[in-house]
């Protein structure tokens, strides 16, 4: 049996997917089914969750990380929207860290993708938190998953509501943040994609 938990916030929990089948984990977790491992999966991610947030439950129970053989962790656009930068790297690094404490064997760091790429202001800071999260990520020993790579140059497909990549976007009742179907199915099939190599060796 393969544990494979979901670390995160509101794109983890599959906010504006049409399903919680059609979010990512969900997707990753029925493409490893067809690989003919029995995988079962746990979701760790609420709407809203900072880094602080999603630390804070792994520390009360941290039993949830020990049962796990495959984590993913996407955290932080909350952190970057409430000013917490400044604790995010120490608050990253105890979640990667703790991880590796309690015998996780694959771990996988995503990087955030920018739903406003036309908008200078979210490049430079989304481009700041994600050599904070590659730092982390290497310091911890955790596999890198370059999710703003793969979204970068089609947000118009893949994030629902998107409408001309500004960040005054977000301020016209309806934030065009997160990944629609065809975001989750490309997320999905680039995570199997890392994930899968490493639990065949």
């Amino acid at each position: 049996m393969l544990n494979y938990l979901a670390l995160g916030d509101s794109i983890t929990y599959g906010q504006n997917a049409s399903s919680s089948s059609r979010a990512y984990p969900s997707r990753v977790t029925a493409m490893l089914r067809l690989k003919g491992i029995q995988a079962k999966l746990r979701v760790l991610a609420q709407p809203s969750w900072t880094s602080s947030d999603l630390a804070e439950e792994i520390y009360t129970d941290p039993s949830l990380l020990s049962s796990a053989n495959v984590i993913t962790v996407w955290i932080g656009g909350n952190d970057l929207i409430q000013g917490m930068m400044n604790r995010f790297k120490r608050r990253l690094d105890m979640i990667l860290g703790m991880a590796r404490i309690m015998g996780v064997k694959h771990i996988v760091c995503c990087t955030q993708y920018n739903p406003f790429p036309n908008s200078a202001i979210a490049v430079n800071t989304i481009g700041s938190m994600n050599q904070v999260i590659i730092a982390s990520a290497t310091t911890n020993r955790c596999l890198v998953a370059q999710v703003d790579r793969w979204v970068s140059g089609n947000e118009h497909r893949l994030i629902d509501g998107y409408k001309g990549g500004h960040a005054e976007d977000a301020l016209r009742g309806f934030a065009p943040v997160h990944p629609n179907d065809q975001g989750h199915e490309l997320i999905a099939t680039r995570l199997f994609s890392s994930i899968y190599p490493l639990i065949r060796r």
